[in-house]
């Protein structure tokens, strides 16, 4: 399973519930199965982009990628 995990930049309060990467984790998109090509994965944040704007970082265990948004725009970080 691809799943894109979506972090916002506003911390859980104390004792409210928060997704269970931490307290900015607001948000998993993904589906069964596997994509036959990342940019399946690409179309998803561009789809986030527009749709999401309180979201600044997006993480892709499976691919090993992360976007985060500058601008207003996401962009991928570099892979160490």
């Amino acid at each position: 399973m691809i799943v894109l995990h979506c972090f916002d930049n506003t911390p859980a309060e104390p004792g409210q519930k928060h997704g269970p990467l931490g307290p900015t984790h607001c948000l998993d998109v993904g589906k069964q199965g596997t994509i036959e090509y990342e940019y399946q994965a690409e179309i998803w944040v561009q789809e986030l982009e527009t749709e999401a704007p309180d979201i600044v970082r997006i993480e892709c265990p499976a691919l090993n990628r992360t976007w985060v948004r500058t601008e207003g725009k996401f962009h991928e970080q570099s892979r160490t």
